[in-house]
């Protein structure tokens, strides 16, 4: 069959005419399934996410810490101290000569003979009054009692005097007596005293002497 073109032409043309006059109607989309939708956000999430390591930048390694090294503490020894005494050779003082009441020297050299005696042994005095005490003796030894090296000095007992010693007065040759006297003052409490005096030539004592006393008010 053989068609007309023109009467064709013009068909299609009043259809198109026909078609714009009528109402437009926008297709209807395709329903969107949940699954869908979680698909798309996981997936938007996971580009997200790689974007974010992409751009991240990388973590510099911390330098590991370096180990301390431990001590050994060192003991340093303590020195003793050397203390070193000295030695002393102890000095021994010769017996000395003569006894209470004053008897004879240690040897025949220096040695004396009591003659008198004053205030005598047992003698009552108040409290605190001044007396002198003398002795008379004689040269009983052999050598010369000289004044510049034979001294008259307090030995023990009760200190009854107001001097420890005394030089004599002169030389005192073998055979001859001198009165020795010593300046004294009685205790202030009562009671019995007894002091001892005597001799001495270099460090040897002899000729010791005594006297005792009573206190009493």
């Amino acid at each position: 069959m053989r068609l007309n073109i023109p009467l064709l032409l013009l068909i299609l043309v009043g259809l198109w005419g026909t078609n714009g006059c009528l109402p437009f109607s926008a297709p209807t989309p395709p329903p969107v399934q949940v699954d869908t939708i979680q698909t798309i956000i996981a997936a938007t999430a996971g580009a997200a996410a790689t974007q974010t390591a992409a751009f991240r930048p990388s973590p510099t390694p911390l330098p590991s810490p370096t180990p301390t090294a431990t001590l050994t503490p060192t003991i340093t020894p303590t020195p003793t101290p050397l203390i070193i005494f000295p030695t002393f050779t102890p000095f021994i003082l010769p017996s000395p000569g003569g006894g209470g009441g004053g008897g004879g020297g240690g040897t025949t050299d220096f040695a004396c003979v009591l003659l008198d005696q004053t205030p005598p042994d047992g003698t009552v005095m108040p409290p605190r009054k001044d007396f002198d005490a003398f002795w008379t003796v004689r040269n009983s030894g052999a050598k010369t009692w000289d004044h510049g090296s034979v001294d008259f000095i307090y030995v023990r007992g009760d200190r009854l005097h107001k001097i420890a010693g005394y030089d004599l007065p002169k030389d005192v040759a073998p055979g001859k007596s001198i009165q020795l006297g010593v300046d004294m003052v009685a205790p202030g409490t009562q009671g019995t005293y007894t002091t001892v005096w005597g001799l001495r030539v270099g460090h040897d004592i002899f000729c010791e002497l005594s006297l005792t006393i009573v206190v009493r008010p």
